[in-house]
C-alpha cells in the first residue's frame, strides 16, 4: 500500500530494509540501548526501520537484532528545530522477535 502523504501532517512510513545511515545511527546509540536494556549484545543489527518526517523533526522506529532470535524495537529522534544533529533515544521494547510487527509505540522502557 503507497503512503498517503498530506502536506503538513507528519506520517509514518511503511517498514523498510534498514539503511546503512539507519545501522549508523543504531550504532551510535548502541551503548545507550544496551544501558537501557541492562546488558550488553554481542549482535547488533538493524534490520527493518520506520520514519515519521514532522515539521522541525525526524522519528525513526527500528528493530535491532541482538541475538540469534532476539530483536529489540527502539524509538528514535532528532530535533532539528533544536539545531540538534545527534539522535536521542526515546524508548525501548525489550522481547520482540523478528515475526513482530514495527510499530511506533510508547510503552516501551523509556530513556531518563
Amino acid at each position: 500500500m503507497a503512503n498517503i502523504i498530506i502536506p503538513g501532517l507528519p506520517f509514518w512510513t511503511a517498514p523498510e530494509p534498514a539503511t546503512d545511515e539507519v545501522q549508523q545511527i543504531c550504532n551510535d546509540k548502541k551503548q545507550e540501548i544496551e544501558n537501557i536494556l541492562g546488558r550488553n549484545s554481542e549482535t547488533f543489527v538493524a534490520l527493518l526501520h520506520r520514519r515519521e518526517i514532522m515539521c522541525g523533526s525526524t522519528n525513526y522506529v527500528v528493530k535491532i537484532l541482538i541475538g540469534s532470535k532476539e530483536c529489540v524495537h527502539a524509538m528514535l529522534s532528532r530535533m532539528e528545530i533544536e539545531f540538534k544533529t545527534d539522535f536521542t533515544v526515546r524508548a525501548v521494547k525489550a522481547d520482540m522477535t523478528r515475526a513482530d510487527d514495527l510499530n511506533p509505540f510508547s510503552d516501551g522502557k523509556l530513556c531518563k
